[in-house]
């Protein structure tokens, strides 16, 4: 089918925000680069604003993001998922010239929130775009495979950080890890310009035909002659969305609607527990974690790359398992995982990284940081997209899924804020945050949670109370002989041709 080929295409840019979201954590770890920015003297004696002005240049980008994110989803319903696209990889270049070219440390924290602004962006754009034009039975895989991009854009930032890391010139040990990203967000222009829009939008702006060719041809199956379940598809889709076009798809309702409200605090837990799993500390902080248990700059490096390899099969399995067993048994898993993880990191921390002489208990502790990100990786990267860009309805799915991604950001600029200043004044107490929070936030998870696998996304609202929203269910429906879909009701069959002309004029 034609779209595993876009998909992979526009997975390109959850890789471009692994890779800028990354980076900064090998770019933390050059003292060449803190003593360009001044943040570190000649001797190696720290500047007294150090640790604040590391937090600030990784929590800016965060911040950015959530301006970013709130930003697209008014742009996602004006003008589309591509024109919105477009805008943002324009937007991600030029943040990414500027942070390369940077001359001092203010106007690198300025362009890593422009970056941030396009990068967090893409996370809901991307995510989004993707669950509306996939298939019921495989959207959790390829909405999560948007998580493996973004595990191989880390992972990608981590081998560029630590081979660049080998060059004699201060500047390129620096400037070319952090200008490789405008490689692949180059590329994205032209994947995007190859890109279909998303059906579900043009179908919530009136422009059928449009979205019967680009449904007709993602989804074909050269197996069926009649295509139906090509048919069943859209006509559900198409009155669906009919439907929705009445709704109210305001700021104010979505957190005025009960229903609504309650999706939306869903998601937002999980992308509010999926950053207290400490991920982003360790994948920031790197090297400022393993410098603490005692290893050198060079071992940190290698160290970094070595945690970070291990996101691409955790994340690879997670989401090729994710439409199998559904997200909550992967989520949850991931949860208890990190907080398994996170407990021992910090044990082996408060007992051996003060002499930094044990091996095993320095070995512990970095299997522990290990263990985090595949456990992280597992479960909530490859899995938590596709539960909250599944959940909310079409018309209101751009604010609902770009709402999460803002509270997502939100907890990374407030942890990513404190962590250099909490990781250098108490240490290891730091990971007790994460740990408590994150043992409280999975209980309330696992009860209150439902699981949404495999449901068209046009029935997702009956799993939350809104069975009177949905208008038509798959089961209801067949195609003819004639290729015309049949819906019965009450064991009667009413037939009409809801599918445009262009399915009786074109052969599929």
């Amino acid at each position: 089918m034609g779209f595993s080929a876009n998909h992979k295409k526009l997975n390109w840019r959850s890789y471009s925000y692994g890779y800028a979201a990354s980076i900064i954590a090998t770019t933390l770890g050059q003292p060449t680069f803190l003593m360009y920015m001044h943040l570190l003297d000649a001797e190696g004696v720290p500047a007294a604003n150090a640790s604040a002005l590391s937090g600030t240049t990784v929590g800016l980008f965060c911040a950015g993001g959530c301006i970013g994110v709130l930003v697209s989803s008014w742009a996602l319903d004006k003008f589309g998922r591509k024109p919105t696209m477009y805008a943002l990889t324009a937007l991600y270049i030029l943040g990414g010239i500027l942070v390369t070219a940077a001359q001092n440390i203010a106007m690198f924290i300025v362009a890593r929130t422009i970056h941030g602004f396009a990068a967090v962006s893409f996370i809901a754009t991307t995510s989004m775009y993707i669950s509306e034009l996939s298939q019921a039975e495989t959207r959790g895989f390829f909405v999560g495979m948007t998580g493996v991009a973004i595990a191989c854009g880390y992972t990608t930032a981590s081998l560029m950080g630590l081979a660049f890391s080998y060059t004699t010139n201060p500047s390129v040990q620096w400037r070319t890890p952090l200008g490789i990203c405008l490689v692949p967000a180059a590329g994205l222009l032209v994947a995007l310009y190859l890109a279909p829009e998303s059906p579900r939008f043009l179908l919530t702006k009136g422009r059928t035909e449009e979205a019967w060719k680009i449904v007709s041809k993602l989804h074909y199956d050269p197996t069926s002659e009649n295509q139906e379940y090509v048919k069943e598809e859209f006509f559900q889709m198409k009155t669906q969305l009919e439907f929705d076009r009445t709704l109210d798809s305001s700021w104010i309702h979505l957190f005025r609607k009960p229903s609504y409200r309650r999706r939306t605090l869903m998601a937002c837990l999980v992308t509010f527990l999926g950053q207290t799993t400490a991920v982003l500390v360790a994948a920031a902080y790197g090297p400022s974690l393993y410098a603490a248990l005692g290893f050198n700059v060079k071992q940190s490096l290698i160290l970094q790359c070595g945690w970070i390899a291990g996101s691409i099969p955790a994340s690879l399995t997670g989401a090729i398992m994710c439409d199998r067993f559904g997200r909550k048994p992967f989520i949850m898993t991931g949860f208890v995982g990190c907080i398994v993880s996170l407990s021992l990191l910090a044990a082996m921390q408060a007992v051996y990284a003060p002499s930094g002489t044990n091996k095993v208990g320095l070995g512990w502790a970095v299997a522990a940081l290990y263990m985090i990100v595949i456990f992280y990786c597992l479960g909530v990267e490859s899995c938590g997209a596709p539960f909250y860009t599944e959940i909310f309805p079409t018309h209101i799915r751009a604010k609902g899924v770009c709402f999460c991604v803002f509270v997502n950001s939100l907890a990374n600029l407030l942890y990513l804020e404190a962590a250099p200043t909490a990781l250098q004044n108490i240490g290891w107490k730091f990971l007790l945050v994460f740990i408590v929070v994150l043992s409280l936030g999975s209980v309330l998870y696992w009860l209150w949670i439902p699981e949404t696998r495999s449901v068209p996304l046009e029935e997702l609202a009956a799993i939350f109370g809104d069975a009177d929203e949905v208008k038509l269910y798959s089961s209801e429906l067949t195609v003819d002989s004639n290729g015309e879909v049949a819906r019965e009701e009450h064991h009667e069959t009413e037939k009409s041709k809801q599918v445009p002309d262009v399915v009786m004029r074109e052969s599929i």
